[in-house]
């Protein structure tokens, strides 16, 4: 069981990790909402067609904002719902067995759900 003193220690850990998280979130959405990787956003003033590969390099790069943003997104929902395990006193407790996830791994995880030979 965590002391009280852990648990303030992880709230400021996740609380962290959540903020890094949707910051990480709001730079790839913005450069996708402001047009980083749009067509219109060439800057040439040709009126010469862009070459096939220009185009799959721009979707490259749109697929590549998308991860980025997804993985971040979901870094911030694993914190939120680590968070609200602190709030109603679950947090480092296993999800399958309800036994407690040593505070070794809640150190290098601290959104860990289950205990490692849980899930080997």
């Amino acid at each position: 069981m965590l002391s009280e003193e852990q648990l303030q220690y992880f709230k400021n850990k996740l609380l962290e990790m959540q903020e890094e998280a949707e910051q990480e979130m709001e730079r790839h959405h913005e450069g996708y909402e402001n047009g980083e990787y749009s067509k219109d956003n060439t800057g040439d003033i040709s009126s010469v067609q862009d070459h096939p590969a220009d185009s799959g390099t721009e979707m490259h790069e749109q697929a590549k904002e998308q991860t980025l943003y997804e993985a971040a997104r979901e870094r911030s929902i694993d914190a939120e719902k680590a968070l609200e395990k602190i709030e109603n006193g679950t947090y480092g407790k296993s999800e399958i067995s309800g036994k407690d996830i040593p505070i070794e791994r809640l150190e290098a995880m601290p959104t860990a759900r289950y205990r490692v030979d849980e899930v080997e």
